[in-house]
């Protein structure tokens, strides 16, 4: 199993006064599981399910709206080797 996290001190546009979203961590855990021919492969992103927010990528838009962040995800294989 494998753990890693980002921490996020804070967000904002690149003009003066422009809006600094909050600080947030992300969380993701990932692991396998393996016998004989067979295996198993679980991944979690953003595993606390976090809100957050960062700053539209757009370079037209980038000081004016921002984009929520992804949710958790949930990704599971499962494999057998012939």
């Amino acid at each position: 199993m494998t753990a890693g996290g980002t921490y996020v001190s804070h967000t904002s546009g690149t003009i003066e006064n422009a809006i600094v979203y909050p600080a947030y961590w992300l969380v993701d855990l990932s692991g396998f599981w393996q016998k004989g021919p067979y295996e198993a492969d679980l991944s979690v992103t953003n595993l606390a399910d976090a809100l957050y927010f960062t700053p539209n990528s757009d370079p037209t838009y980038v000081n004016m709206s921002a984009i929520p962040g992804v949710g958790r995800e949930v990704q599971v294989t499962l494999k057998r080797r012939f």
